[in-house]
């Protein structure tokens, strides 16, 4: 199974670290479809990579032979770290920009990683295969409720950040409120009578900041 450098990274910050006091909160899943997901009890986030790579792609050099695990494997963050460090950051070889996950003869669950000269290998135990919420219950999948629909690009979700972050307090946590519009324009009596799929396509207004007030309006990105 290979898992890219992109992906890992993807949802990293949704993890807590390397917090120990709930396993699996410091760690990725990662499904032998490919999927991978990490929460840390406030939010949830799953990933796939739309482009997979092949095992039999990864290179072999100084690495035991595997094959692709059966169940879910739990990936915690400083194997991670150590994975994504031993990947060169640029190669003409995108398959070394990945880790390989396997199951080597003895029946022990491998990651590594290898820039062709110093390959790192990781053993990951039994328990750490294991230990996972059942996610499925709180996951929200698209379509299952109606909604009307914000987009914001990332850019722009950076830049509420850094202004919420400077108007806030020192430990730079403070809220950013979105207030949605509610159109009244012929588009929007579609939306509600079910006609098309609902979508934000004037300014929203935003407020933040606890020691400096601040408010104002963001464009929402147009399809």
């Amino acid at each position: 199974m290979i898992i890219s450098r992109a992906l890992l990274k993807s949802v990293l910050p949704a993890t807590s670290g390397e917090d120990n006091t709930r396993y699996y909160l410091s760690a990725v899943h990662v499904h032998p479809d490919g999927m991978v997901e990490a929460t840390d009890a406030t939010i949830l986030v799953r990933a796939r990579d739309p482009y997979p790579q092949l095992d039999d792609d990864y290179p072999t050099k100084d690495l035991p032979a595997v094959t692709s695990p059966e169940k879910p494997v739990l990936l915690p963050v400083p194997i991670i770290s150590k994975l994504l460090a031993a990947m060169p950051k640029k190669s003409t070889f995108p398959i070394l920009r990945a880790a390989q996950i396997g199951v080597t003869a003895e029946g022990k669950i491998q990651a590594r990683a290898t820039d062709l000269d110093v390959p790192m290998i990781a053993d990951i135990t039994e328990a750490q295969s294991h230990q996972w919420p059942m996610t499925d219950r709180v996951m929200i999948k698209d379509g299952d409720r109606p909604v009307v629909k914000l987009i914001l690009s990332a850019a722009m979700l950076t830049r509420l950040a850094k202004i919420a972050t400077e108007a806030g307090t020192r430990n730079g946590d403070n809220a950013v409120t979105l207030e949605i519009p509610e159109e009244s324009t012929a588009a929007y009596r579609q939306v509600i009578k079910g006609i098309v799929q609902p979508e934000i396509i004037s300014a929203v207004r935003f407020t933040t900041g606890s020691t400096i007030k601040v408010e104002g309006v963001v464009m929402p990105c147009h399809r």
